[in-house]
């Protein structure tokens, strides 16, 4: 036969599907109507699961679920935006988004054992006693000492800079637009488990070292606030 013929199989790269469970309660005074919502794994921006919930009466709770897709091991944050379309009238939006955290382990590699190895020992050598060596002459020499250094005279008081504080809304507008909405959130997690310096500077709300869900929680608790607003 061929071999331009010849059937050939590829096996293609693993995938881990973690289970993940979410629960959404109506915690207003009437029914929602129906709504959207959709997972998204960060830092990778990937949306992974979508679906669209029936009507909820006050009080009423549903349960989602959707299945994590994962390849490679390490730590990631699991995004869960419920009424992204913005169907329902809501009195506020700054509970619509959650994170969770989800770490993949990489499966621990056998250690060999080491063989003994038999290492032979040397014959012993005699070792030809030293001769006496004569002590060297030390000889002193006067050494002018150095001239004195003139004292620098202190310099200028550097002038105070004056720092302007922001706002828990204002540090959470991330892109300047006056309000806290997805693209703050999407820029947060767009660089989660950054190492880079100006990453860390900007969404390292916490200052921990690491840009983690934590971070995104710091964002999404003021999400729907207007940052214009006075009072």
């Amino acid at each position: 036969m061929d071999g331009d013929q010849q059937p050939q199989l590829a096996v293609g790269a693993a995938q881990v599907r973690l289970p993940i469970t979410a629960t959404v309660r109506n915690d207003g005074a009437s029914d929602t109507g129906s709504f959207r919502f959709q997972f998204r794994l960060r830092p990778d921006d990937l949306i992974f699961a979508q679906g669209q919930a029936a009507s909820l009466a006050p009080g009423e709770t549903v349960t989602l679920q959707a299945d994590v897709p994962l390849r490679e091991p390490g730590a990631y944050v699991v995004q869960l935006e419920v009424d992204f379309t913005e169907a329902v009238a809501e009195s506020s939006e700054m509970n619509n988004i959650e994170f969770f955290s989800v770490t993949l382990q990489a499966e621990p590699t056998d250690t060999p054992t080491p063989t003994d190895t038999f290492t032979p020992t040397p014959p012993a050598t005699e070792t030809p006693i030293p001769t006496d060596t004569p002590l060297p002459t030390a000889t002193f020499t006067d050494t002018p000492l150095p001239p004195t250094a003139t004292p620098i005279p202190p310099t200028d008081t550097p002038v105070p800079t004056m720092t302007a504080t922001l706002t828990p809304c204002q540090s959470a507008d991330l892109n300047a637009d006056g309000q806290v909405n997805i693209f703050d959130v999407r820029l947060v997690g767009g660089a989660v488990g950054s190492r880079d310096v100006d990453d860390l500077a900007r969404f390292d709300f916490d200052m921990d070292g690491d840009i983690d869900i934590f971070d995104l929680r710091r964002v999404s608790r003021q999400y729907g606030a207007d940052c214009n607003a006075v009072g």
